[in-house]
């Protein structure tokens, strides 16, 4: 069983990475274009900016996911540190199903969000609807999500966090 999900994961951090990379290297060559035709040819892009901006919400709400699986989001220590060792464990798959609940909330509140503005088109970029830029929301959780479960089903022993100066 633990294969299927190993192989699951491969998949699944594979096209978070693809979607990485495309939507960075997208808003890479529209902002570079919107610097060519600005002051190169004196004719500005209008839809540059809104484009990135909304580029820059899905590529966070990816990120979130990519902090997910490696064990990298904010986490506050100190009720676990004071805890003897053989509690540690099931306080912290505790805290992972509340995070699962918190995700599934996330994942049907956000695909609400995105039917509700589907249709929306955006000012500048009138083929980019307002329901795509929610639609970030509910994938980015459902990534979340499935990182989170994996961490429940396969509990990992991490190293204690350094702490940043």
């Amino acid at each position: 069983m633990r294969s299927h999900f190993l192989v699951a994961k491969t998949y699944v951090d594979k096209t978070v990475n693809f979607m990485q990379v495309v939507m960075f290297l997208i808003i890479f060559t529209v902002v570079m274009a919107q610097i060519i035709w600005r002051y190169g040819l004196d004719n500005p892009i209008s839809w540059s900016e809104e484009l990135s901006r909304y580029l820059f919400i899905w590529i966070s709400l990816i990120g979130w996911s990519q902090a997910t699986r490696g064990g990298h989001n904010i986490r506050i220590t100190i009720i676990e540190e004071k805890l003897p060792p053989v509690l540690r464990l099931p306080l912290n798959i505790l805290f992972k199903l509340m995070t699962a609940a918190y995700l599934c909330l996330l994942i049907y509140l956000g695909a609400l969000m995105a039917q509700r503005y589907w249709t929306r088109p955006s000012v500048a970029v009138p083929w980019f609807t307002a329901g795509l830029v929610y639609l970030a929301l509910p994938i980015g959780a459902t990534f979340c999500l499935f990182y989170t479960s994996l961490d429940i089903l396969f509990p990992v022993r991490r190293e204690k966090p350094e702490i940043m100066d």
